[in-house]
């Protein structure tokens, strides 16, 4: 955790937070009354239950609940985003600095369809197997470092107590308010474990990565990224062929982009133009590598 001080203010002043902190510091005693105007409204909700009202106050919780639901559902799924992206780009590059070699050694459509649908199928073996064991390497890392904290909890609570305090003081709050909160907080020792665990390791005892999924998600993405460079090959003769190939994969990078700023809300074109110079440069230098080893390495060593 980064060491931060507190103004007199009780604001975080450590450079990491300061471009968040200058977007909302205009706007700070809004969210506070807002924030204070809920806090009241749910205060009379219940004492109103609590003296026999309706049951309002049930209809909220339940609601909440519902929504925290959805939002953890959702983040998993964009989550994925990163296995998307990762598939669809290596699918696309290495498929058409692929296909574009063969073609040129040989100028045979059907050979180098072959090659293409060769590696497609197994690079998509290769990038799910990948995808799945990197992704449970993670995971099981993170529930080992979860079970290590939840260890030296029930070893020494007292500490962990004391780091939390700290934790919260370091967040913004004055010790007596940290006290107060992780006081209440130990009322429940399971909120208070996984207050503790996020806290300590930014870790969250709610599990969002799937391996299976994961490695779904990025060999159907690499299989698709390999079909746009190949189909030019099934439908035209000739040398043209290949700058169509090339035209396709540069387009389908681009439409990646824009389709990934729906997520980030980035601007579309820029995005769009930020993976496709990274397709370039990826291609270019994966196809002279190829061209290299085709037109030097390879003889030398046959030769030898």
């Amino acid at each position: 955790m980064p060491d931060r001080k507190l103004d007199k203010n009780n604001e975080p002043t450590d450079n990491s937070d300061e471009s968040l902190l200058s977007q909302v510091r205009g706007t700070r005693k809004d969210v506070s009354a807002s924030i204070a105007r809920s806090l009241g409204n749910l205060k009379t909700s219940l004492e109103e239950r609590n003296s026999g009202g309706d049951d309002f106050i049930e209809t909220r919780i339940l609601e909440a609940r519902r929504d925290l639901s959805e939002s953890k559902t959702k983040i998993a799924s964009l989550a994925r985003i990163r296995e998307l992206i990762f598939g669809l780009q290596d699918g696309l590059i290495s498929t058409v600095v692929l296909v574009s070699s063969v073609y040129g050694a040989t100028s045979d459509n059907g050979l180098t369809i072959i090659a293409g649908l060769a590696g497609a199928l197994g690079g998509t073996v290769s990038m799910s197997a990948g995808s799945f064991l990197s992704s449970r390497a993670e995971k099981e890392v993170l529930e080992s470092q979860i079970n290590i904290e939840l260890t030296k909890f029930m070893e020494d609570p007292s500490k962990q107590i004391d780091q939390l305090v700290a934790a919260l003081t370091t967040d913004g709050l004055t010790e007596e308010e940290a006290f107060s909160i992780t006081e209440t907080m130990a009322k429940n020792e399971d909120v208070l474990i996984r207050t503790v665990i996020e806290k300590e390791l930014g870790l969250s005892l709610d599990e969002v990565s799937v391996p299976w999924k994961d490695a779904v998600v990025m060999g159907i993405s690499f299989l698709l990224g390999t079909a746009v460079p190949i189909l030019p090959y099934l439908m035209i003769n000739g040398p043209i062929v290949v700058a169509i190939s090339i035209a396709a994969t540069g387009l389908g990078l681009f439409a990646m982009g824009v389709g990934k700023s729906r997520f980030t809300k980035r601007n579309p074109i820029m995005s769009g133009i930020d993976i496709l110079s990274i397709g370039i440069l990826a291609a270019t230098a994966g196809y002279f590598f190829l061209g290299t080893f085709h037109d030097r390495i390879l003889p030398a060593i046959i030769g030898g």
